[in-house]
Formats: structure tokens, sequence, C-alpha cells
């Protein structure tokens, strides 16, 4: 038999092969998850008071001029999620709050969660806002704040780029400490992005 036959066979074989197995491991992730899910969904309501809430509140944050129709709609948004209950849960999956916390908790932490995504979303588009606007002084309390509570890459580099614009190496220095007590992973990608924001300011100039 050729060469080059047998290659051929091999490889229908090897593929044939793989493809069993991979589908045996789908089957078998699939059949856990619903496991895991149905587990979930039967588990029994538990107490939800060890979730550390974000303390919001209005008065945390730099008034918004109203008679700006941008600021006016972020106000509103910050407005509404004052004082209500909001939680950073995304490092948790569904199920698993479920299973931590009792099915009939999920709508309710569902809702917790909503509220901090909504919140850091608000928090650097505001940001964005006045970088647009050059109003670099005004979106640093913002970006301050979106730091403080989720420590997005983009509200770093956000806050470098201001820190740029402001001429204020001071706090471009700080900040560069802070990111160093990061992760190593999210120092090298921050540092880098952060380099970058220096050159292109550099050119700019």
């Amino acid at each position: 038999m050729p060469l080059i036959l047998l290659g051929a066979l091999f490889l229908v074989f090897w593929i044939r092969h793989f493809t069993r197995r991979a589908k045996k491991i789908a089957t078998n992730e699939t059949r856990e998850f619903w496991k895991r899910e149905n587990e979930a969904n039967c588990t029994s309501k538990k107490s939800i008071d060890s979730i550390p809430l974000v303390p919001y509140t209005l008065d945390l944050l730099p008034p918004l001029d109203q008679s700006v129709p941008e600021l006016a709609k972020y106000h509103s948004i910050l407005t509404h999620l004052s004082g209500k209950p909001i939680a950073n849960l995304n490092q948790y999956s569904n199920t698993e709050l479920k299973l931590n916390y009792g099915a009939m908790n999920f709508s309710k932490l569902y809702q917790y969660d909503k509220n901090y995504i909504e919140l850091i979303r608000c928090l650097n588009q505001i940001a964005d806002y006045y970088i647009e606007m050059r109003s670099y002084e005004l979106a640093i309390p913002f970006l301050k704040y979106s730091i403080e509570l989720d420590q997005t890459n983009k509200s770093y580099i956000l806050l470098a780029r201001c820190y740029l614009a402001l001429n204020d190496t001071k706090n471009l220095e700080k900040l560069k400490e802070t990111i160093h007590n990061l992760s190593e992973t999210k120092q090298l990608t921050l540092m880098k992005q952060i380099k970058k924001e220096e050159q292109d300011a550099i050119a700019n100039q």
C-alpha cells in the first residue's frame, strides 16, 4: 500500500478519534453543568449579610452641571443608584450565586450586580465626556472612585491621560506606584499602555 494512502488513512482515523473524544468531553461537561445547575436551583435560601456592599451615595461625587443634557442624564443615573444595594459579584457565575446563597436570592443578587455594573459604566462615561471636553480636572475624581471600586484597565489609562494632559508628573508617578501593587499581568499591561500614552503626549506637544 502506498505511503501516501497509509498517511491519509491514519489522518482520517486520527480525526475521527479526536472528534469522538471531543464530543465525549463536551457531553460530560454539559451533563456536569446541568447537574450543578439543578442542584443550584434546589438550594434553599441562605443569608446574604456577608456580601460586602458598595457604600455609594450621591454626595461622594462632585456635582454635575445639569444644564448640560449629557451630564443631566448621568446625574439621573447616579441619583437613581444612590443608596441602593450595590455589590460586585462578577467573580461568581449564576450557578455559583445560587449554590452559595440560595435560588430564592438570585434575582436580588442579580440586581445588586446590575447596579454595580451600571455605576462603573456611568463613572467612566462621565470621565469620557470631561476628557473629550478637555476638562481633565473634572474627570479625575470620577476615575479615582471608579478605580477604588473596580480597578478596570480603562480607568487607570484615562486617569494617566488626565495627569499627562495636566503635566501632573507627581500624581502620575503615584498612579504608577499604585499599579505596582496589582497582579504582575495587570502591571505589565497597564505600564505598557501608560508608556504609549506618554509617548503620544510627547508627540502631540
